[in-house]
C-alpha cells in the first residue's frame, strides 16, 4: 500500500489493465527527472482522507510494479543507487578538495593554469553538491519534490550554473595549452587576464542558466493519479510555450557538450601534432631526450583521456535529452528509469574523474596528497637541472593542463 497524508482506509476496489501514462521532465540543461507514472496490471484503490479533502486513490503493489508508477525500486536496486551515487559523491568532492588544497600549498601556486584548475574543480564541486543528492533523491528514492518551491529554483539553477563553469573552464584550459605550446612566442596569459576569463565563465555560465530560475516550479503532474491524490509536487520547468523549451534545450546542448567537445578535439589535437613532430631543441642529450619523451607522452595520454571521459560520460544523458525531446512517448516505457539512472549517474561521474586524472599523472598532486595523508611533509629529491638553452615550453605544460 502506498502510504499517503492522512487517514486511510482498506482497499474498496481493484481494477485491472488501467494505464495513466504521464512524463514528467525537468530539464536544466543538463539534469531532468523522467519518471514514467504508468500502473501495473493489478490495481488496488483506496479512500483516502486527508488536508480537508478525501480522494479515491490507485494503490499499486510492490509485486506489480511500484507505488504510484511503474517504478519502485527493489532493495537490490536501491542498494545499487546509493552505493554508486554516494562513491561518486565522496570522491567528487573530497577529490576535488584535495585538488585545490594541493594548488594553494603549492610553491607556484598563483599561476594562469593553476588559477583553472582550482575554478573548474569549484565548478565539480557544486555540481556534486547540487547534481547528486537533489537529483536521485526526489527521482529515484522518493519519486517527488519534498525541498519547496525556493530550493526548486534554486537547486535548478545551481545545478547548471556548475555543469557550465566546469565545462567553460576545461575550455579556458585548453585554450591557454594551445596558445603556449602552438604559438610559445606570443605573450603569454597573465594572472590579471586569467582573473578576468573566470569571471567571464562564470557569467556566461549564470546566463545560460537564468531562463532555469525562471522557469523551475512545484506542479502536480496532470497525469499522475498518486501524486493528485498524495498532494505531491515535482520540480520542473514550465514553459509557455513547447518549442521555446525545445529551442533552449538545443541551445544548452550545444554549449554545454557540442562547443567544449570542439574546443577540445581542436586544441588537444593540435598540440599533439605539434609536441609529438616537434624536435627538441640544442645538442643531442640522451637522458634529457628520454625525460622530454617520456613527457610528451604521458601529456598525449592525458590530453586523450580528459578528452575521451568528458565525451563518453555526458554523450549517453545528451543523447537522452535530445530522443526524449522529440519522442515524449519513451517516457512512458517502464524500463526508462534505468535508462535514466544510467545516464545520469554516468554524467555526474565526470566530477570525480579530474582529480583521479591529476592524481595519476601529474606527481605534485600524489606527492602533496601523501603528504595529507602522513601529515608530514614530504621532500622529494630535486628535480635535475634544466639548462635555459635546453628549456622546452612542452617540458612545463607536462605539470597542469
Amino acid at each position: 500500500m502506498a502510504e499517503l497524508t492522512g487517514d486511510q482506509s482498506v482497499a474498496i476496489g481493484s481494477d485491472n489493465g488501467t494505464d495513466f501514462p504521464s512524463d514528467w521532465m525537468t530539464n536544466n540543461g543538463t539534469f531532468q527527472h523522467n519518471i514514467s507514472f504508468a500502473p501495473s496490471n493489478h490495481t488496488d484503490w483506496i479512500y483516502a482522507i486527508g488536508d480537508n479533502r478525501s480522494w479515491l486513490c490507485p494503490v499499486w503493489n510492490e509485486t506489480d510494479g511500484g507505488v504510484g508508477n511503474s517504478f519502485t525500486p527493489s532493495a537490490f536496486f536501491q542498494v545499487i543507487i546509493y552505493s554508486l551515487y554516494g562513491v561518486v559523491f565522496v570522491l567528487a568532492l573530497v577529490g576535488n578538495m584535495v585538488v585545490c588544497a594541493v594548488v594553494f600549498t603549492s610553491i607556484r601556486k598563483w599561476t594562469v593554469t593553476n588559477f583553472f584548475i582550482v575554478n573548474m574543480a569549484a565548478g565539480d564541486i557544486l555540481m556534486a553538491f547540487f547534481c547528486i543528492p537533489f537529483t536521485f533523491v526526489p527521482t529515484f528514492v522518493l519519486l517527488y519534490w519534498p525541498f519547496g518551491a525556493a530550493m526548486c529554483r534554486l537547486v535548478s539553477f545551481s545545478q547548471a550554473v556548475s555543469v557550465f563553469v566546469s565545462a567553460y573552464t576545461m575550455v579556458a584550459i585548453s585554450s591557454d595549452r594551445y596558445l603556449a605550446i602552438v604559438y610559445p612566442l606570443r605573450p603569454r596569459m597573465t594572472r590579471k587576464q586569467a582573473k578576468w576569463i573566470i569571471a567571464a565563465v562564470w557569467l556566461a555560465a549564470v546566463s545560460t542558466a537564468l531562463p532555469m530560475l525562471i522557469t523551475s516550479k512545484l506542479v502536480v503532474p496532470e497525469d499522475s493519479m498518486w501524486h493528485q491524490c498524495a498532494d505531491r509536487y515535482i520540480c520542473t520547468e514550465v514553459w509557455a510555450d513547447q518549442m521555446q523549451k525545445t529551442q533552449y534545450t538545443a541551445v544548452l546542448l550545444l554549449l554545454q557538450y557540442c562547443f567544449p567537445l570542439a574546443v577540445l578535439v581542436f586544441t588537444y589535437g593540435r598540440i599533439g601534432l605539434e609536441i609529438w613532430g616537434k624536435k627538441t631543441p640544442g645538442e643531442a642529450h640522451q637522458h634529457r631526450d628520454l625525460r622530454l619523451a617520456r613527457s610528451k607522452r604521458k601529456m598525449i595520454k592525458m590530453m586523450i583521456i580528459v578528452v575521451f571521459f568528458f565525451a563518453f560520460c555526458w554523450l549517453p544523458f545528451n543523447l537522452l535529452q535530445v530522443i526524449g525531446e522529440h519522442y515524449q512517448e519513451i517516457w512512458s516505457w517502464t524500463k526508462i528509469n534505468y535508462v535514466v539512472f544510467a545516464c545520469h549517474w554516468l554524467a555526474m561521474s565526470h566530477s570525480a574523474y579530474n582529480p583521479i586524472i591529476y592524481c595519476c599523472f601529474n606527481s605534485k598532486f600524489r606527492q602533496v596528497g601523501h603528504m595529507f595523508h602522513l601529515a608530514t611533509p614530504i621532500n622529494g629529491p630535486p628535480s635535475p637541472p634544466l639548462s635555459l638553452r635546453y628549456r622546452d615550453p612542452l617540458a612545463i605544460t607536462v605539470v597542469y593542463i
